[in-house]
């Protein structure tokens, strides 16, 4: 992944967690990896709410 793809990830998993905007340091940012997972297919169990 290139930097920008690392920051486009690390905001949208921040922007899960808190409010932004979001500073990444550009150094940690090309020391930092992620892994994208292609979710096919998920099962559950429905509330009984």
């Amino acid at each position: 992944m290139d930097e920008k793809e690392v920051k486009r990830g690390l905001e949208a998993l921040m922007a899960h967690y808190t409010e932004g905007p979001f500073d990444f340091d550009p150094r940690s940012l090309s020391l930092t990896a992620l892994i994208k997972v292609k979710v096919e297919r998920m099962t559950g169990k429905r509330s009984k709410r």
